[in-house]
């Protein structure tokens, strides 16, 4: 997969994990501009904008970024491959937390979860993976119709009351 080399790439030339971590937090800040702009990755792969024209885009956008991050960002636009930017960054988040040993929790649910509850699970998930840094999210999610959905570590524990009448059905 391009998107995983790409990330693992940008994460080699990260000098420090503290550098590694400063580019997490420019993939959040373009992510959050293409959230609000969304023809900025249309213009970004326009292939009727030239490269120079994008690249200065990215010089305006990113003007606080490290050089480093924004001479990746050219690489995306010289090879024609910014609108793989979200898979690259979902790929080097991964590689980031692996190398860190961070383990990203995502709990779903129609409202938020109480502190209590989230420690519960996060509790069960130390057990699980003791060395692990586990960090917990909560996802306020409209489509999860009661109960929780549990993302971790490419599994997922479904515990919606939409899941349960399903498997209801299912077993009549």
């Amino acid at each position: 997969m391009v998107e995983y080399e790409y990330a693992k790439a940008l994460f080699s030339l990260a000098p420090t994990d503290k550098k590694a971590e400063k580019f997490i937090e420019y993939f959040n800040v373009l992510n959050e501009a293409i959230k609000e702009n969304p023809d900025f990755i249309k213009i970004m792969d326009s292939p009727t904008i030239d490269k120079k024209s994008k690249k200065n885009i990215i010089t305006k956008v990113c003007k606080k970024f490290d050089d480093l991050f924004v001479d990746f960002l050219y690489t995306l636009i010289d090879n024609n491959r910014f609108k793989m930017l979200s898979t690259i960054y979902s790929q080097y988040q991964q590689i980031f937390n692996e190398h860190n040993d961070i383990l990203n929790i995502e709990v779903l649910s129609d409202r938020e979860v109480s502190p209590k509850q989230l420690e519960q699970i996060k509790n069960g998930y130390v057990k699980r993976y003791p060395f692990k840094k586990i960090i917990i999210k909560n996802i306020i999610d409209s489509t999860i119709s009661g109960g929780i959905h549990v993302l971790c570590n490419g599994e997922s524990i479904d515990a919606s009351v939409k899941n349960m009448v399903t498997k209801m059905k299912e077993s009549l």
